[in-house]
């Protein structure tokens, strides 16, 4: 019961970390309204809350960067439901391009560095490393699985984004099998990068063949 305690205060000290980021965003958001800096200031608050809290759980992250053993199945199938997502994904925003209900694309730079760089890294760190760790400790990896992707899927906020819990589900397979979260956050980065550049996709898929 002590430990099952325990593993629940350390969920809830995750959150805490999440939602002092969200405000922080808030903040910047309202205080500087026509810039997208916020997107990189909520992951730069989330990976120093993450710093002080490894360091305070005495977190053994070492290992989630081990020498990587088998799964390459796993990894395989990860990867192949990804591309089949993605390319569900740009039929959609070819459409949307098509009958103009799509924005144009614009490059900004702190949404760039939140969701290409810094995301994979922390998303697949709180997700597949620790919270993947803590519920290892005291059940079944069914409900390891199910639990820390339906948590992957809420945290990003979008109820219509089925494919974060997908996703989740890939991930935290192929963790539990190579014990390493490399896998994962690399397939993790090559999904963001598309995601973030398919609208751009889409409008050139448009005029290449209007």
């Amino acid at each position: 019961m002590e430990d099952m305690q325990k593993g629940r205060y350390s969920l809830l000290k995750l959150l805490c970390i999440y939602i002092a980021a969200i405000l922080a965003g808030i903040v910047v958001r309202m205080l500087i309204p026509d810039s997208k800096i916020y997107a990189g200031i909520f992951y730069v608050v989330v990976v120093l809350g993450l710093i002080k809290y490894i360091k305070q759980e005495k977190c053994e992250w070492r290992k989630w960067f081990s020498k990587i053993e088998g799964g390459v199945g796993r990894i395989i199938l990860m990867l192949f439901v990804v591309a089949l997502m993605l390319s569900i994904n740009l039929l959609f925003q070819t459409a949307l391009c098509y009958i103009g209900e799509a924005e144009s694309f614009r490059f900004d730079i702190y949404t760039y560095i939140a969701t290409g760089f810094l995301a994979p890294i922390v998303e697949e760190v709180v997700c597949r490393g620790i919270i993947v760790d803590v519920l290892q400790k005291r059940h079944k990896n069914v409900f390891v699985v199910i639990v820390s992707a339906l948590i992957f899927y809420i945290i990003h906020g979008n109820p219509i984004n089925v494919g974060a819990f997908i996703f989740g589900i890939f991930a935290a397979l192929t963790v539990l099998k190579t014990k390493n979260i490399l896998p994962g956050m690399f397939i993790h980065w090559i999904w963001n990068q598309m995601i973030y550049f398919l609208p751009w996709i889409g409008q050139m898929l448009i005029s290449v063949f209007d």
